[in-house]
């Protein structure tokens, strides 16, 4: 069965995006390669609803 998704939002730069940095809690990840100057990419995807 195939499945569908939809594609919500999405950035390469997150901490330039003021929508989508709304609420976003820095892992340890994210503070050290943003700190390295790279930018972080975020995805928000959602399944459709299936009748």
């Amino acid at each position: 069965k195939e499945t569908k998704w939809n594609l919500d939002a999405f950035t390469f730069d997150l901490h330039h995006n003021e929508e989508m940095v709304k609420g976003n809690v820095m892992t340890e990840y994210e503070e050290k390669f943003s700190s390295m100057g790279n930018p972080i990419c975020k995805m928000v995807i959602s399944r459709q609803k299936t009748d």
